[in-house]
């Protein structure tokens, strides 16, 4: 009977080794490969894994202590407050009068954010997943049997140990749990997983795709890793109890940081730290994490979704945008590949000047999903909005093929042209807020400022003027890859100084008729718009290049098609939009003493004042109000410090049939004129390369007597205008 037994049990485990490792292909470099699986004796791999295995465990001894938990009584509390709002959604307009989610200094709160931000950017998904529990989780658990069906069939089972597969099992269990059976370890068991997580996005990136031959296997593994990224969004969503670990505390950063340096860094050191040393060096890590705080901070997406929806779906429009850019300029290479980091530079550049220069520090951009420098320019300014007006009009002007001076204004007047609508509308939807009594921005037109399309068109002007005059300057018109440098410093030139010449565009006609003479801002920028017209028109009537009209069949590329996604997008948004219920929420212009008032000096040496603060009870912007805020009553200032973080809400269409006719009107024109410089004029411009050879190895040594070294020129990529060069025919003679 015991021999019985003994042998039953070996079967068994026979059996389950068979199907754990028997269809195991070490051959596979998916599986290793056999050179892996023999890198490392059995010992050693036995004792590094007990060893290894023993400190981890021994630092999760040691770190418990320092985890935050939840009392019961928080739990509870937590559950009720889901259950009476229905949802585990907190209203976004109601979390305004919460002192600490409406603090964007509050470290505890902005890592958080930020931390939630970084696993959950990865997909967009809606509310409707809190309200089909069950059915997420019978989806995700149908899909991972799938997988363990898989594994079990090819005899691989072994894998189902690998980290993302206990990430999804880990999942599984935090989605059965019901709402009132949740513990504190439940809170710790999820913020653990949250480690697991990144490993599905490396997945997603570097795919191993070998050894999964069967039908469906591969679709599985995708589904499997987009549903580990997907399920922490669902999770969070549905309690409060699921997230993630404060890192940082206001009250104690510096106490915090001192835990986290002697207890991971000075511990650890061959030698022993003074005291005096300790302190400085955690002050230094307390300025740089400050330092990173002023440079990036992030928000929770829900609440952005909830308060700013329009917001929120232009700055995934606006990252799309700029995505089909790079793409273009990516695909054509070189010059076009520079032309794009110039305009980032320049958007740099233009944004930091604005908000550090007091005279022109007069607007204020609405939080994104990542907002940089202080919280003033959100990711899809830098990567979205400067690319999408710049690149694409100057490389549809480059199909006209018209002559250097009439480049700039053309690029100009198309940047105007992709702007005008987002002006006109985001402002109404308080994608940003302008300062009340500017002079500079006073006259305004559906409340854009006039000045706002003189601005776009003179600073892409100088930025075309100054990248063709750096490159007639520094490089050949053939582009050599050995002068990147050069190439690099041309765009960078431009980046950075037509900000300065786009000043002196102003200087020259704007400040003398609007400051000395007050003339009206729209007749100023009418005129100067028409002027860059004139100059275009003169310029393409006479135009003698052959390539100007050559008309492009293939005309519909990755820009046509972002041009198209740029207009269609405010024309739907002009007619679903709900600008009342929005709540912009972040820093506007200061709220302080009504009375004071700021010098604003102008090119032109001439000095206007305008308010310093913005006077709630005494305004002239009827974008928005403050009717969202508790009791209607506007934010008041703090003692004697100004209130610069604080909420607006936006305010209802005084006409939106009037709104509708000119996005839809603007928009069907400029598209008309695009389509014309897209498929009437020529094909995108190509620049010749050279090419660099090896020199020829033959048997008698290396070939002198041709010129092994440089091929001349070959036709990949050819600036606008410009007719190849002249080739030397190989005889004199015509062959029949």
């Amino acid at each position: 009977m015991e021999g019985t037994l003994w042998r039953l049990l070996r079967e068994s485990i026979n059996n389950l080794k068979f199907i754990a490792v028997g269809g195991v292909d070490f051959s596979l470099a998916g599986n290793g490969g056999t050179d892996c699986i023999n890198f490392l004796p059995a010992y050693q791999r036995c004792l590094e894994t007990v060893v290894f295995t023993s400190l981890g465990l021994c630092g999760i001894y040691y770190s418990m202590g320092g985890l935050e938990w939840q009392s019961s009584d928080e739990n509870t509390k937590s559950f009720h407050k889901e259950h009476a709002n229905g949802t585990g959604l907190t209203n976004g307009n109601a979390e305004l009068i919460n002192k600490n989610s409406t603090n964007p200094t509050h470290p505890d709160q902005q890592v958080t954010l930020f931390f939630r931000s970084i696993i959950i950017r990865l997909s967009t998904i809606s509310r409707h997943f809190t309200a089909h529990k069950n059915a997420f989780f019978k989806f995700y658990a149908g899909i991972f049997m799938i997988e363990l069906v898989y594994k079990t069939i090819t005899r691989t089972a072994i894998f189902l140990l690998n980290p993302c597969h206990v990430c999804t099992a880990l999942q599984l269990v935090l989605l059965r749990f019901r709402d009132e059976k949740r513990r504190p370890w439940t809170q710790q068991l999820f913020r653990f997983h949250l480690y697991t997580v990144p490993g599905a996005l490396i997945a997603l990136m570097f795919p191993i795709l070998n050894t999964r031959l069967m039908v469906g296997e591969v679709f599985i593994y995708f589904v499997q890793h987009s549903l580990i990224l997907i399920t922490p969004i669902h999770l969070m969503s549905t309690t409060d109890v699921y997230k993630p670990e404060p890192l940082t505390n206001v009250s104690s950063i510096h106490g915090k940081m001192d835990f986290i340096l002697n207890t991971y860094f000075f511990h650890f050191l061959p030698f022993e730290v003074s005291d005096d040393w300790k302190k400085a060096i955690t002050s230094k890590a307390v300025d740089l994490v400050r330092w990173a705080d002023w440079f990036c901070k992030a928000q929770d997406p829900r609440k952005f979704f909830d308060n700013h929806t329009s917001f929120f779906m232009a700055e995934l429009v606006f990252f799309f945008l700029c995505f089909l850019t790079f793409i273009h300029a990516y695909r054509h290479g070189n010059r076009y590949m520079y032309v794009w980091i110039g305009i980032f530079i320049h958007a740099l550049n233009v944004e930091n000047l604005c908000y550090w220069i007091p005279e022109l520090d007069n607007f204020w951009q609405a939080q994104g999903f990542l907002t940089f420098f202080g919280m003033r320019a959100p990711l899809s300014i830098i990567l979205g909005i400067y690319h999408m007006f710049d690149y694409v009009s100057y490389v549809f002007v480059q199909r006209m093929h018209l002559p250097w001076w009439a480049e700039g204004p053309a690029v100009g007047l198309g940047a105007v042209m992709l702007d005008m609508p987002y002006d006109i509308m985001g402002i109404k939807l308080v994608w940003w807020t302008w300062h009340d009594t500017d002079p500079n921005i006073y006259d305004r037109m559906y409340w854009v400022p006039w000045n706002s399309y003189y601005f776009h068109a003179s600073f892409a002007c100088s930025f075309v003027w100054i990248l063709n005059a750096s490159r007639k300057v520094l490089v050949h018109e053939y582009y050599d890859w050995k002068k990147f440098g050069r190439e690099f410093l041309c765009c960078f030139l431009a980046g950075t100084l037509a900000f300065w010449l786009g000043t002196v565009q102003f200087a020259l006609f704007y400040h003398p008729a609007h400051d000395v003479y007050g003339v009206h801002s729209e007749i100023t920028s009418i005129l100067f718009l028409a002027l860059y017209a004139v100059i275009v028109y003169s310029a393409d009537r006479r135009n003698s290049n052959s390539d100007a009209h050559t008309g492009n069949s293939y005309w519909f590329d990755e820009l046509s098609l972002a041009v198209c996604v740029h207009y269609m997008f405010y024309m739907i948004l002009v007619l679903v939009a709900d600008p009342k219920n929005i709540v912009s929420e972040g820093l506007h212009q200061p709220i302080g003493p009504c009375n004071e008032t700021q010098q604003v000096l102008t090119p032109t040496g001439m000095v206007l004042q305008k308010k310093k603060y913005l006077c709630p009870k005494d305004y002239d912007e009827k974008y928005f109000d403050f009717h969202c805020l508790p009791g209607g009553r506007h934010p008041k200032q703090m003692g004697d410090d100004p209130l610069e973080w604080y909420a607006v809400c936006g305010t209802d269409f005084e006409n939106r049939a009037e709104y509708v006719v000119i996005i839809w009107g603007i928009c069907i024109l400029y598209s008309l004129i695009f389509y014309q410089a897209a498929a009437r004029s020529g094909r995108t411009p190509k620049v010749f390369r050279l090419i660099y050879r090896q020199p020829k190895i033959t048997k008698s040594g290396k070939d002198w007597e041709s010129d092994s070294f440089r091929e001349p020129l070959i036709e990949e990529d050819r600036k606008g205008g410009s007719k190849s060069p002249k080739r030397t025919p190989l005889s004199a003679k015509k062959h029949n």
